[in-house]
């Protein structure tokens, strides 16, 4: 398929979008005055994910019901990116800060004609002209990225900052995930070590033991051999007492009961595979120097999530 026929494809999808927004008057989460606003910016921004490789998905029930459960905003707009994670934009208009709470009302009086959204509110709605966009994904480790207006600009103005931080977002969340990859592969070897060490350390005890009772059995072959030539009384006494220490040896010996009691050893715990990487330095104490090699792996610093103003919980039954 050419590329030419795949932006098609994109544009069509975003359209689907942009429509979506204008006709489902209960999911805008914006005044009328700013509807056309907010559908110029979910058109620009399925535009620009188009340009940095995003793929816009096609709005679909499954699709809404899989925000539902991932529990994102109501969905303006959802893209996919090359690593085939999602990512859904959802736009909303600022209620002035401090608007007055709902007066409840009895269960069964019949609701306003005022828009879902609205409804759903727990305070009431004061518009404000200004706009916000949320960004939630599936992506591992990605946080959740906004834009908002300010008194100075508007957020149309600043949609590629966005983007940029999404792009940081992508490089820093597949950095985390190769870093811990690294991590468990780390450990799994450990975890075969320990236990190789466990095992051997086994089998060395039983060398042991099984060397000694040898030396034990030529012992007693040594003794029987001195008494017949020069006390055969003695050895008639001690005959009977040589027989059970030998059966006691016999009982003893891991290689007459199989030769493998060494191999039944249990797996290592945490606690065990831990020590082992302390002991043998293949890591610290779990920190960020076994969690992400040297420390040029570890993710950039990133500052304290700080949640935005609320503006009703974004999703509906």
């Amino acid at each position: 398929m050419s590329d030419e026929i795949i932006m098609q494809d994109e544009d069509a999808t975003a359209r689907s979008w942009v429509q979506l927004f204008r006709e489902d008057v209960d999911r805008r989460y914006v005044s009328d005055d700013q509807v056309d606003r907010a559908a110029t910016i979910i058109g620009t921004a399925a535009r620009m994910a188009v340009e940095r490789g995003y793929a816009v998905v096609d709005p679909s029930r499954e699709l809404f019901a899989e925000a539902k459960r991932s529990k994102w905003p109501w969905p303006h707009l959802v893209v996919r990116d090359e690593d085939g994670f999602m990512s859904s934009f959802h736009v909303s208009e600022l209620s002035k800060p401090g608007s007055p709470p709902k007066p409840r009302t009895l269960t069964g009086v019949p609701k306003s004609d005022a828009p879902q959204w609205v409804e759903g509110r727990s305070r009431e709605f004061e518009p404000t002209g200004m706009l916000s966009l949320r960004v939630n994904g599936e992506r591992p480790f990605a946080r959740q990225r906004s834009l908002r207006d300010t008194v100075n600009s508007r957020m149309d103005e600043r949609l590629s900052t966005l983007f940029d931080g999404l792009a940081h977002e992508i490089d820093a969340s597949r950095e985390r995930v190769e870093a811990d990859r690294r991590h468990e592969e780390t450990v799994e070897q450990a975890q075969r070590a320990c236990r190789g060490e466990r095992l051997y350390t086994a089998l060395c005890e039983e060398v042991r033991l099984h060397e000694d009772l040898q030396s034990q059995r030529a012992y007693l072959d040594l003794v029987e051999q001195r008494l017949r030539r020069t006390d055969p009384d003695r050895l008639a006494d001690a005959s009977e007492d040589i027989e059970l220490m030998r059966s006691r040896i016999d009982a003893r010996d891991p290689l007459l009961s199989g030769g493998v009691d060494w191999s039944n050893q249990p797996d290592p715990t945490d606690v065990d595979v831990y020590e082992y990487m302390r002991r043998d330095r293949h890591a610290t104490a779990f920190g960020h120097e076994d969690l992400y090699g040297d420390r040029t792996h570890r993710p950039p610093y990133r500052p304290p999530y700080r949640s935005m103003p609320s503006i009703g919980n974004g999703f509906f039954d």
